[in-house]
């Protein structure tokens, strides 16, 4: 059994919004305001004036802010399959992905492409309904095949269906252009295909996945220490909360960039 005392999926989610939230105010403020001030991102010049320094300096703090970032996606990834496994009702779980992801796209498209309405780049909510999409259908299949094969073949069956289901969400995940693409969903598949094993041997399978597609992500595996003390339970009933926090603080940060005039 698990220990009661240690961290709470809520808990986690708090994690993953406040790093979430790190990683969208150097993506968005930090970004814009080295922009506006012509910073070059690749750094082959000596830095010599005090202007050049402080942006030198804001730099390194929009560096380090993204790497703190990049422990927010996989933990949410964990917490969705947690989520599909524990749902009353997995229809009504993808309608609200499929919702709030409607409802995240303008502040999403302002902050990142600068345009109210732009399809070049989807907000990280399509990313997670099709994750949750895929496995849903991985486990309607393999909950089949369970009945119906036994033994070395349904293990080889089950590894079948977990690859091509896979990559039919992956494929779809980078035609429709969303935040992590094609990795995203890989990584979520791969959580859920490891969940039954261990909660830390799936989170690092997403990790890793992600890193092959982005080895930028690597901070992401510093979610395992959270993870490894994840006691099962639920924590605060504060599920909205977390759900709106995403649009609203896309609407936020872009309000900031509207006054700082960048």
């Amino acid at each position: 059994m698990k220990d009661k005392k240690g961290v709470s999926g809520s808990t986690l989610k708090m994690v993953a919004v406040i790093t979430m939230l790190i990683d969208h105010i150097a993506a968005v403020v930090l970004y814009r305001y080295l922009i506006a001030n012509h910073f070059s991102f690749v750094i082959d010049l000596p830095v010599t004036t005090s202007a050049e320094k402080r942006l030198y300096h804001i730099y390194l703090i929009y560096d380090i802010m993204r790497g703190i970032g990049r422990i927010a996606f996989p933990i949410y990834c964990f917490l969705l399959v947690e989520g599909f496994i524990h749902t009353r009702s997995r229809a009504r779980y993808a309608f609200r992905l499929f919702l709030f992801a409607l409802l995240s796209e303008i502040p999403f498209d302002l902050d990142f492409r600068r345009h109210a309405i732009e399809f070049s780049y989807q907000n990280v909510f399509f990313t997670l309904l099709i994750g949750f999409l895929t496995i849903w259908v991985i486990n309607a299949i393999v909950s089949y095949m369970q009945k119906h094969v036994k033994g070395i073949l349904f293990q080889i069956l089950r590894t079948l269906c977990f690859l091509f289901v896979t990559a039919i969400g992956a494929v779809g995940a980078k035609l429709l252009k969303t935040d992590y693409a094609a990795a995203g969903v890989i990584a979520i598949s791969c959580i859920f295909f490891f969940k039954q094993l261990s909660d830390v041997l799936s989170l690092a399978a997403g990790c890793v996945a992600l890193t092959i597609a982005m080895p930028n992500e690597w901070p992401a595996f510093f979610g395992l220490l959270l993870v490894e003390k994840y006691n099962g339970t639920r924590g605060w009933k504060w599920k909205y909360i977390f759900y709106f926090f995403y649009p609203v603080h896309l609407w936020v940060l872009y309000g900031i960039c509207v006054c700082m005039g960048i």
